[in-house]
């Protein structure tokens, strides 16, 4: 009898680590090589398919390839049936259920209760980590995945932006949906003293539902706490990467509401405004460059008011009537410049030459760099052209290994670009593929791992998908690729003990994920265990043994 037991213990565990196993195996080997390598991808698909159904002897062929397609099947209904119902109600889990037993019986050879064992393994799994986010593990580990309550068509993106916290690590700030009620519609519209304005009505501002709370995220012993943030944590956070929502065609506005401060978004001007925009193609960029000044001097106004902090300092110092000013090292710096955004206090010559690190600005598609050392000044200046302008968009890294940056800049298409020790600029790298794009930078010794969205290898489709990569002899080469799409705004963090973090937000899906770095490699693994899967049915298809 207490053999038994065991045994049926040991084919329990073995069938919930095998289900799990076929459904990494499915979307990091299946999908991640028909994406990489297109149709190429699929001719290997088939062929490891083929193997893996020949190594099994008849009969235990039809039950090992059909639990395999049970339980592959099965966690494509769990995906697809979460999103879809947006949450487990009654009446959908019991058809669910149902129907996947029915499956079962139909395809699968094995007891109604080994059934139900993969079903609520595999739930238990989704629900750790959604499927979706299954292709992350070939590089990180999925700790966090967050979703904006409010379906707000407005809002493509989640905005999230990280703060120093008493633990010596950080807090993500995000927005959740919020119903707005009467009367803090129409108290923020008697702050504003815009009640005429046909875009800002109460009505219009409680039916549109554009209203947000602004919110901390934190780990706890075991799960992650949400609560709405306070002022003070609000005053260290950046209200650019908060409130930029559909910038700058969209104005923010802030309420604070019984200390707690609420978001509400409105177009930033009257609907026939931007239709005689687009009636006068040759005034377009400047009116669009116009609209955004105005949009962003309103949100930097407005969220002062509540108590946020403006002030665009950099390790001391800051951008003023086109000068770098204020204290560095305490040494006092007052340089004349072109830029208006400070980008970083970047070592961007080697340490040899220069001890201290230089400020790099940019301005009217130009990037300038100014010493900070007992002379400061402008050494180098990076200029663009009409056809290919930069952008602030761009990344610092030691790409190298040896004590320097160089600027991973997004231009189309994506370059790397090094000063040299003379005060001028060499081209690392340019990329092949224009829809590149570099996102974030891990230190490592010996030169930092560049995280990246590009496309596939082979396929011309233009969705791009994580990888990290290192530089050697004038090439990428690639450590990793996860393959999922839409990961946008991605900040390199230290929410958790451990290694530094990435946070994202998920493009179209409304959902930020926190991704750690992974020290179990998970998809050489999963190939692994296809290997020793696939021998031990050839062992068994050689000895004859019948199941």
């Amino acid at each position: 009898m207490k053999s038994h037991k065991i045994r049926r213990i040991v084919i329990g565990v073995g069938l919930v680590l095998y289900s799990i196993w076929a459904t990494l195996f499915y979307q990091l080997v299946f999908t991640g090589w028909t994406l990489q390598y297109s149709y190429y991808g699929v001719v290997m698909v088939v062929g490891l398919s083929l193997l893996f159904m020949y190594a099994f002897p008849k009969r235990d062929r039809r039950v090992v390839v059909r639990y395999t397609l049970y339980a592959v099947i099965l966690s494509l209904g769990i995906g697809n049936f979460a999103i879809a119902s947006g949450m487990w109600r009654v009446i959908d889990t019991i058809v669910f259920v149902i129907l996947a037993i029915g499956l079962g019986r139909w395809l699968v050879p094995v007891r109604i209760g080994w059934q139900l064992l993969t079903l609520v393994s595999l739930f238990l799994f989704e629900l750790w980590i959604p499927l979706s986010d299954v292709n992350l593990l070939t590089a990180f580990n999925v700790s966090y995945v967050g979703h904006l309550s409010s379906q707000d068509a407005q809002v493509p993106s989640i905005p999230v932006t990280v703060i120093p916290n008493s633990q010596g690590l950080q807090t993500m700030v995000t927005i959740r949906g919020h119903r707005p009620i009467p009367h803090e519609a129409q108290t923020l519209i008697d702050a504003m003293a815009t009640s005429s304005n046909p875009t800002l009505t109460k009505d219009a501002i409680i039916q549109l539902q554009h209203s947000y709370d602004l919110i901390s995220i934190k780990p706890g012993k075991v799960f992650f706490h949400t609560s709405l943030a306070t002022q003070q944590q609000l005053a260290r956070a950046n209200v650019d990467s908060l409130a930029m929502i559909d910038f700058p065609f969209s104005q923010p506005h802030f309420l604070s509401v019984e200390g707690n401060v609420r978001m509400y978004v409105t177009l930033a001007k009257d609907p026939g405004y931007y239709t005689s925009m687009l009636l006068n193609p040759g005034t377009l960029s400047t009116a669009v460059g116009q609209m955004a000044l105005q949009t962003a001097a309103t949100t930097q106004e407005e969220w002062r008011a509540i108590g946020g902090n403006t002030q665009n300092v950099v390790q001391g110092l800051s951008l003023q009537n086109g000068y770098l000013s204020g204290s560095f090292q305490g040494r006092r710096i007052h340089v004349k410049t072109s830029g208006v955004t400070i980008l970083g206090i970047k070592p961007l010559l080697p340490s040899s030459i220069s001890p201290v690190p230089q400020a790099v600005v940019e301005g009217d598609n130009v990037i300038q760099v100014i010493s900070l050392g007992a002379n400061p000044r402008v050494i180098a200046t990076l200029k663009g052209s009409y056809l290919f302008p930069l952008t602030t968009d761009l990344v610092f890294a030691d790409v190298t290994g040896n004590g320097s940056d160089a600027m991973l800049i997004n231009t189309v298409p994506a370059q790397i670009i090094q000063l040299t020790p003379s005060d001028t600029w060499k081209t690392l790298w340019v990329s092949g593929r224009s829809t590149f794009r570099f996102e974030a930078v891990l230190t490592r010794a010996g030169g930092d791992l560049i995280i990246a969205n590009s496309p596939s290898l082979i396929s011309q489709n233009p969705i791009r998908y994580l990888g990290g990569y290192v530089y050697q002899n004038g090439t990428l080469n690639t450590v990793f690729r996860a393959y999922h799409g839409n990961l946008v705004d991605l900040h390199v963090v230290h929410v958790l003990n451990g290694p530094p973090q990435i946070l994202t937000s998920v493009y179209a899906h409304q959902e930020i994920i926190l991704l750690s770095q992974s020290k179990i490699p998970w998809y050489p693994v999963v190939l692994v265990v296809y290997g020793f899967v696939v021998l031990a049915g050839l062992a068994r298809r050689m000895r004859g043994v019948k199941a």
